[in-house]
C-alpha cells in the first residue's frame, strides 16, 4: 500500500475568530521524508496564523462562471487581471505560514521532486466558524512567487484532524467500481446545470463500463436515494462511490450541515420542495454501506457565515468515510469531464485518491483559457490508501462516441436548455407522453434529441425512436420506422398488419422514447387549404394513443401548433421559448469557435455588451447560433444595435417577438447563401409545402435551355426551319417526342434540387425528401413573401411557376400506370403545391384551366387512395359553379387533363 512520502504538514491548532472576522489559529509545520519510515526529520516552532483578506467572491463568480461564456477580448484581459491577482494572493497565504524557522522546512520540502504531498490538518471541530473559514481557504493556490507548489508534481489533501487513530486501514476492493450519482434540484433552485457532472460520469460509465459502472438516482428523492443502495447490497453489487452535485445548507432544527434532496410531491411535479438529510443521517448511511468515496459537488444556499458543504465533508470523516473530492464550484462540461476521465482510470489502475486526484488535475492545469484546477478539493480521514485493486486498462480515446445508436451529437455539444430537459424529464415520470411545442429554430428537436440521449444514459429507456414526419408521410412509414428502430437487423414483413403487431410486442418487452418529429406537418389544413388527407392525420394519431398505452412507453411530440385530443393537455405541454442569457452567450460563443471565427470589437470596446446581443435576436437559437459573421465583421455591440434595428421594422408584419426572432434566423442563414443562389429564393414564395425541382426548373429558366437543346438537335437531323417548327410543335402530338423531352426536364431538374440541397441543407433551410422534391424550411415560404420577392420578376415568376405547375401535372399522367411506387411518392410530395396551384386558379375566377386542374387533382388523390382530398377538391368545383353560374356553363369541365 502506497503510504505519504515527502510529505509538508500544515497542522493548525485551536482556531478562533478575531474581532476582525478573520480566523486565526495555532500553526505548526512538518516535513516527513520518504526514507524515514515516517519518522519526522523537521518540525518547526509553533507560531500564530492568521487568515489573509479574502478573495473577492464577486471576481471569483464571474472568472467561474461568467468569463468561459466569452473568454476573448476586454474580459480576456479582465481575467488574466485576475489570474495574476490568485497567484498573489497564493503568495500571501504562504507568507502567513512562512516564518523564519520554517523556510528551511519549506524548502527542503519544495527541493524534493517525486512523490510530493502537502497536507492540511485543522483541529477537529466542524461547527467552529473559524476552523471553517480556514478549511475553505484555496490552499492549492500556495506558492513561492516562482509557481503554484500543487503544480509541481505535489500532490493536495486537507486530512480529518482525527484520521490518525486506530481506526482499520481500508482493503482494496477487487471489483468494477459501481458510483451512485445523484442531481437533485428542488423547487427554486434548479438554476444550474443539474448534468454538468452527472453525464460526464454516465457517458464515462458506457467507456470504461468493463471497470465501472454508473447509475443515476431517480427521482432525486431520499428515498429513492436509499432504495437503490438497498437493492445493490441485496445483490452483492453494493456501491463504493456516492456522487452527489447539488446544494448545502445548515438544517434549521438541528443546525447541522445537510444536502437538499427533492421531497415527493403530487401536488407540482416540477416544483419539488427540499427534503435537508443531515450529517448525521447521510453518516449513519456511510457506515451502513460501507462507502470509501464521495464526490460532493455542491452549492451554498443559506446566509450561514459557515460553508456547509466543508462542515459536513468534515463530518463525514469523522464518522467513517475513507475520502471525499470537494468541490464548491463548478467547471464546464469538457473540463469536468477530462478531470473525470484520468481521475478514475488511476483508482482502476489501483492508485490512490490522492494520485488520482493529482492526475485529475493535470487535465484542468492553466494551459487552458481558464484556471480552475484548483477547485476540486482532497479530504481523507487516513493516510493515501489505494480503494481498489489494479486492474489492466485498455488504452482508449475518453472522445469516442459511446453508443453508435445514439443519436448523432450537435456539432459544438448540446448546450443550454438544463431547466426544459429537466421539465420534460419529470413529465415522463409520471405521464406517458410530452410535448415541445415552440416556432421553427427554437431547438425543438436537439431538445428531444438530448433528452433521449439522457433516458438512455440513465438507463430509463433502451434508446430513443426518431420519427421524422413530413406532409406526405403515412401510417405505413411510422410502421416502418418503428420497424427498423426497434428490429433493424430482421427483414420488414409484407404485411403492416404483422410488422405493427411485432413492434408492439417489442415495445412491450423494452422501453423505448418515441418522437414524432413536426407532427403537426400532418395536420389537414394549413392556410384554410386541406393539404393532408384527414385519414392519414387520424391513422397516425391513432398509432400514439394504441402506443401510449403500453407501459414503459414514452412519447415525445414536437410541433408549432398544439395538438389535437389527447396529446392537448397543457400539464405535458411546454412551449419552447427563447434561451437563457448565459446559454445563448456561451452558444454564440461556441458557434464562431467552431467554424474559426474572429470575435473583433471597434477599438477602446472593452466591454461588450453581451446580453444585449443576445436580446437582440430575442435569444432565438437559430439566429444565435448564426450571428457569428456579424459579429465577427462588426463587432458585439455594432451586431447588437443592427439585429435590433432589424427585429423592429419587422414588427409590422410579424407582430409577435417569437416570429420576429424567426424572421432574423432567416435573414443571418440566407446572408451566408452565395449570391447567385439567394437571387432565386423569390421563387419560393410560390410553393405551399415544398419545391418540386421542375418548378423551380421552369421559373429559373433551366427549362428553356432544355427547350433551346431539343431544337438545335431537331435542327441538326433535318436541317430546314420550317421542318424544325414542324417537329417541335408535334411534340405534344409525339408521344416519343414528349418521352424525351420530359425525361431531360427531369435530369435537369435534379440538378436544380442538388444545387439547392448542397448549399442551403447545412443551414436548416431545406431537406431533400426524394424525387427531385426539397422540404422548406417551415417559415421560409412566407419570409420570402413578405421581404424578398422583387415586383418586377413576380409576374414572370407567376406565369413560369403555372407552367411548371402544368408540366408536373403532365408528368404524373404521363406515368400514372408505370412505375407505380415512383409515380405515387412524386405525385404525394407534391399534393400539397397542386393544392396550392388549384387554390390560386380558383382566386383568378372560373376558367377552362381551373376545371381541368380540378379533375387532374382528384384523380391523382384518388389514385393515391386520399379520398377526402378528392372529396375536397370536388367541394371546391362545386362552390365555383355556385358562384358563377352563367360563366361556368359554356365550360367544358370534362376536358382533358
Amino acid at each position: 500500500m502506497k503510504m505519504p512520502q515527502n510529505e509538508l504538514i500544515i497542522h493548525l491548532k485551536s482556531p478562533e475568530m478575531l474581532e476582525n472576522k478573520k480566523a486565526t489559529a495555532i500553526a505548526e509545520i512538518k516535513f516527513i521524508s520518504k526514507d524515514s519510515d515516517q519518522k519526522e526529520i523537521m518540525t518547526g516552532s509553533p507560531f500564530q496564523f492568521e487568515c489573509p483578506d479574502p478573495i473577492n467572491q464577486d471576481d471569483l463568480n464571474w472568472y467561474l462562471n461568467q468569463y468561459p461564456l466569452w473568454p476573448v477580448g476586454g474580459f480576456q484581459e479582465k481575467a488574466t487581471k485576475f489570474e495574476n491577482q490568485l497567484f498573489k494572493w497564493g503568495k500571501l497565504l504562504f507568507d502567513a505560514i512562512n516564518t523564519d524557522e520554517t523556510r528551511p522546512i519549506f524548502k527542503q520540502w519544495h527541493s524534493q521532486t517525486e512523490n510530493g504531498r502537502l497536507t492540511l490538518i485543522v483541529e477537529n471541530n466542524h461547527a467552529s466558524e473559524a476552523a471553517n473559514q480556514i478549511l475553505n481557504l484555496p490552499w492549492k493556490l500556495l506558492n513561492n512567487g516562482e509557481t503554484y507548489f500543487c503544480l509541481k508534481e505535489k500532490q493536495f489533501c486537507i486530512r480529518h484532524e482525527g484520521g490518525k487513530t486506530n481506526d482499520k486501514v481500508p482493503q482494496p476492493v477487487d471489483s468494477k467500481i459501481r458510483v451512485l450519482i445523484v442531481s437533485p434540484r428542488p423547487s427554486h433552485k434548479d438554476d444550474t446545470n443539474y448534468r454538468i457532472t452527472a453525464l460526464p460520469m454516465l457517458r464515462l460509465g458506457h467507456v470504461l463500463n468493463h471497470y465501472m459502472q454508473c447509475e443515476y438516482v431517480y427521482p432525486s428523492t431520499f428515498s429513492a436515494f436509499l432504495s437503490y443502495l438497498d437493492n445493490a447490497a441485496e445483490k452483492g453489487q453494493p456501491f463504493h462511490v456516492i456522487h452527489f452535485d447539488g446544494y448545502a445548507v445548515f438544517q434549521d432544527q438541528t443546525d447541522l450541515p445537510g444536502l437538499c434532496f427533492e421531497k415527493k410531491s403530487s401536488d407540482d411535479i416540477h416544483s419539488p420542495q427540499a427534503d435537508i438529510i443531515n450529517a448525521n443521517q447521510l453518516s449513519e448511511i456511510i457506515q451502513k454501506y460501507s462507502i470509501p468515496l464521495m464526490f460532493l459537488i455542491a452549492h451554498q444556499i443559506d446566509n450561514s457565515p459557515m460553508d456547509p458543504v466543508t462542515a459536513l465533508a468534515d463530518i463525514l470523516l469523522e464518522k467513517g468515510l475513507n475520502s471525499v473530492v470537494v468541490m464548491k464550484h463548478r467547471m464546464p462540461e469538457k473540463r469536468v469531464r477530462s478531470f473525470l476521465y484520468l481521475f478514475y482510470r488511476e483508482l482502476i489502475e489501483g492508485k490512490s485518491p490522492g494520485d488520482a486526484m493529482f492526475e485529475g488535475q493535470k487535465a484542468i492545469k492553466p494551459y487552458e483559457s481558464i484556471h480552475d484546477w484548483f477547485l476540486p478539493v482532497l479530504m481523507q480521514k487516513h493516510d493515501d490508501y489505494p480503494l481498489f485493486k489494479a486492474k489492466d486498462v485498455d488504452m482508449f480515446d475518453q472522445e469516442m462516441e459511446e453508443n453508435d445508436d445514439l443519436p448523432i451529437m450537435p456539432a459544438y455539444g448540446f448546450i443550454g436548455r438544463s431547466r426544459e430537459l429537466l421539465f420534460h424529464e419529470r413529465i415522463l415520470e409520471n405521464y406517458p407522453w410530452t410535448v415541445i411545442q415552440g416556432e421553427a429554430g427554437e431547438g425543438k428537436t436537439s431538445l428531444a434529441l438530448e433528452l433521449g440521449r439522457w433516458l438512455t444514459y440513465t438507463h430509463r429507456i433502451i434508446l430513443p425512436i426518431h420519427i421524422e414526419i413530413d406532409h406526405a408521410s403515412d401510417y405505413q412509414d411510422v410502421i416502418e420506422t418503428l420497424w427498423l428502430q426497434t428490429m433493424p437487423n430482421t427483414p420488414l414483413p409484407d404485411s403492416n398488419g404483422e410488422a405493427y403487431s411485432k413492434v408492439l410486442d417489442v415495445l412491450k418487452e423494452k422501453k423505448f422514447m418515441i418522437i414524432f418529429d413536426d407532427i403537426d406537418a400532418v395536420f389537414p389544413y394549413k392556410d384554410n387549404l386541406m393539404i393532408v388527407d384527414p385519414q392519414v392525420s387520424e391513422d397516425i394519431f391513432d398509432i400514439c394513443k394504441e402506443l401510449i398505452q403500453i407501459p414503459g412507453t414514452r412519447l415525445c411530440f414536437i410541433t408549432r401548433q398544439p395538438l389535437p385530443e389527447p396529446f392537448n393537455t397543457p400539464e405535458q405541454t411546454a412551449i419552447l421559448k427563447g434561451m437563457d442569457h448565459d446559454d445563448a452567450i456561451r452558444l454564440v460563443y461556441e458557434s464562431m469557435t467552431y467554424n474559426k471565427l474572429d470575435i473583433k470589437e471597434a477599438p477602446g470596446n472593452r466591454n461588450p455588451d453581451l446580453h444585449r446581443l443576445v436580446r437582440s435576436v430575442k435569444c432565438h437559437a437559430k439566429a444565435l447560433q448564426y450571428l457569428g459573421p456579424t459579429v465577427h465583421r462588426r463587432g458585439v455591440n455594432i451586431s447588437s444595435k443592427r439585429m435590433q434595428r432589424h427585429m423592429n421594422q419587422l414588427q409590422k408584419h410579424f407582430p409577435d417577438e417569437r416570429k420576429r426572432a424567426l424572421c432574423v434566423s432567416l435573414e443571418l442563414c440566407l446572408q451566408q447563401i452565395p449570391e447567385d443562389l439567394r437571387e432565386k429564393m423569390d421563387h419560393m414564395s410560390l410553393f405551399t409545402q415544398g419545391a418540386n425541382s421542375i418548378v423551380l426548373s421552369v421559373i429559373n429558366g433551366e427549362i428553356f435551355t432544355v427547350m433551346r437543346r431539343l431544337i438545335d438537335k431537331t435542327y441538326d437531323e433535318c436541317g430546314d426551319i420550317d421542318e424544325t417548327i414542324k417537329r417541335v410543335k408535334s411534340i405534344e402530338e409525339s408521344a416519343v417526342m414528349k418521352e424525351k423531352a420530359l425525361k431531360e426536364i427531369y435530369e435537369v431538374a435534379l440538378s436544380i434540387s442538388n444545387e439547392y440541397h448542397d448549399t442551403m441543407s447545412s443551414f436548416g433551410l431545406v431537406e431533400y425528401l426524394g424525387m427531385g422534391h426539397i422540404s422548406l424550411h417551415p417559415e421560409l415560404i412566407e419570409y420570402v413573401r413578405h421581404h424578398q420577392v422583387k415586383p418586377e420578376l413576380y409576374s414572370r415568376n407567376l406565369e413560369r411557376w403555372e407552367m411548371g405547375m402544368r408540366t408536373v401535372i403532365d408528368m404524373i399522367y404521363s406515368k400514372m400506370d408505370e412505375h407505380a411506387d415512383l409515380v405515387d411518392q412524386f405525385a404525394l410530395l407534391e399534393l400539397p403545391n397542386l393544392i396550392g396551384f388549384l387554390d390560386f386558379l380558383r382566386k383568378q375566377g372560373p376558367s377552362q384551366l381551373f376545371f381541368d386542374v380540378c379533375d387532374a387533382v382528384e384523380d391523382i388523390a384518388d389514385h393515391l387512395e386520399r379520398y377526402q382530398i378528392g372529396d375536397y377538391v370536388d367541394e371546391v368545383r362545386t362552390k365555383m359553379k355556385t358562384e358563377y353560374p352563367s360563366e361556368t356553363n359554356h365550360l367544358d369541365n370534362q376536358g382533358e387533363n
